[in-house]
């Protein structure tokens, strides 16, 4: 997806398309972009959207929609059913400027503030390019206390003047403050099933117009994300193609053999891919673009794909819904969400890293009866790691996120955790859209593993063990 936009009181000629509203100059290359404006107010809406309420308006119909709202309240409730990649600017003549994220951040928001001007854009390259801006040896030193693939903390990014938006916050453009909206009361708790049959009727409205308007294919592996989104496409299967990467010498391993399986049980179309090497030099010039946030394996996976036979196919992945298996919190008491603790779960073991992962804390304070676990998971793992790997897989390949929208993150954290981990969120949608799939095995090789940490206490106190062990290797 070409995301790349501008945001700016001043015209820069860089860009292939520039529209101008009120006293703002939108710059874009290939991105839609789609706007309004009457008397006064402006909406532009950056990126590709769909309303899960009703999967068939087009971009049009909801941005006249939401310049009729009359509030910023009206227009977050609006949103959360917004599904897609997106960046909303909602601008009033009074001077109230909002720039809001999709619910997972997946088209940044950077912005950067001097004495004379600001901008917000996708790309801190950009950015950085545009006012000569250093690499923060802070950030820096945070990146090379961790493995590469991890992103930085909170809302840091590899410039220091650069802050980027995380999920359940917005961009109040005025004042360049990043400002929290959810959640900002408590939540109705909803039961297992009612949650699990929404998801499904909103998935069944959504992947009717998905599938009619992609051309689309699912990586496979042995695991669970990938089975739920075969399972919800089961009427569509026939002519979607699964696929599998593979190390070469690694075709005996279980994410290939279970795929196969599957594919020749149901009749599918199954492919393996065997990984294609990316040049060091080639890395080494997209990591600039790339915000000094690149992942190798995510770059060799997508550019091995755009060398395929599905080269002109949208993947499916099945990202974000792990949030639904309470992976950070399971069933542990919510004393149990420290700071230490979520530390633990960054990966990263630089001072620096506290420091930020403590403002975050700070940031949180007030969190209603919303679980500390689900905040961190969904604004640390799901906003700065999701969105960093989504980057990664844009500059070579088209994924399209079945479940970046808010209303259904919203609707999996309202079951208790403890419901979430007496039953399989992801087992119960295959078994409601096709049952045969559980027949098969799933991740068949990692069954002491899921026994061992299948306690919560385990799990925790596995957390802080393994962050000991590879900070002092």
């Amino acid at each position: 997806m070409d995301k790349d936009y501008l945001i700016s009181k001043d015209k820069y000629e860089k860009f292939q398309n520039i529209i101008k509203i009120k006293d703002l100059y939108i710059h874009y290359n290939n991105c839609n972009v789609f706007y309004t404006s009457e008397d006064k107010s402006s909406v532009v809406l950056i990126g590709d959207v769909i309303d899960c309420r009703d999967p068939n308006k087009t971009p049009e119909n909801i941005l006249n929609e939401i310049i009729e709202l009359n509030s910023l309240e009206k227009l977050l409730e609006y949103a959360k059913y917004l599904l897609g990649r997106y960046v909303l600017l909602n601008y009033k003549n009074s001077g109230k400027i909002e720039v809001l994220p999709d619910a997972n951040c997946t088209v940044p928001i950077n912005y950067y503030k001097d004495d004379k001007t600001f901008v917000v854009s996708s790309s801190t390259f950009i950015i950085s390019d545009i006012f000569d801006l250093p690499i923060s040896k802070e950030s820096l030193k945070i990146k090379s206390k961790a493995d590469n693939q991890h992103p930085l903390p909170y809302n840091k990014t590899m410039f220091d003047d650069i802050k980027v938006i995380i999920p359940n916050h917005y961009l109040k453009l005025d004042s360049m403050e990043m400002i929290r909206f959810y959640p900002n009361q408590n939540i109705k708790e909803n039961s297992f099933d009612f949650v699990l049959n929404e998801t499904i009727k909103i998935m069944d409205k959504v992947i009717a117009k998905v599938a009619k308007d992609h051309k689309l294919s699912i990586p496979i592996t042995a695991g669970i994300d990938s089975r739920t989104i075969l399972a919800l496409f089961k009427d569509h299967s026939g002519r979607i193609p699964l696929y599998t990467f593979y190390n070469k010498g690694e075709m005996d391993s279980w994410d290939i053999k279970v795929p196969k399986t599957i594919a020749t049980k149901f009749g599918l179309t199954h492919y393996t891919f065997e990984r294609v090497p990316i040049s060091s030099k080639k890395v080494d010039k997209l990591k600039v673009l790339l915000g000094y946030q690149e992942n190798e394996r995510i770059l060799e996976n997508a550019y091995t794909l755009s060398q395929s036979e599905l080269s002109e196919h949208s993947f499916l992945s099945g990202d974000i819904i792990p949030i639904v298996k309470s992976n950070f919190g399971k069933n542990l008491p919510e004393n149990f969400a420290t700071l230490s603790y979520f530390i633990t779960k960054t990966h990263n073991y630089s001072r620096e890293n506290k420091y930020y992962i403590s403002e975050w804390m700070r940031d949180v304070e007030n969190h209603y009866n919303v679980s500390k676990f689900d905040l961190f998971f969904w604004e640390y793992r799901t906003g700065r790691w999701f969105p960093k790997n989504a980057d990664n897989y844009d500059v070579f390949s088209d994924p399209f996120y079945l479940f970046n929208c808010r209303y259904l993150i919203e609707l999996w954290i309202s079951i208790s955790r403890e419901d979430r981990m007496n039953k399989s969120f992801h087992k119960e949608i295959i078994k409601s859209k096709w049952p045969e799939l559980l027949e098969i095995s799933v991740n068949p090789g990692k069954k002491t593993q899921e026994t061992l940490f299948s306690n919560q206490y385990a799990y925790y106190l596995g957390s802080f063990l393994k962050y000991q062990i590879k900070r002092f290797k």
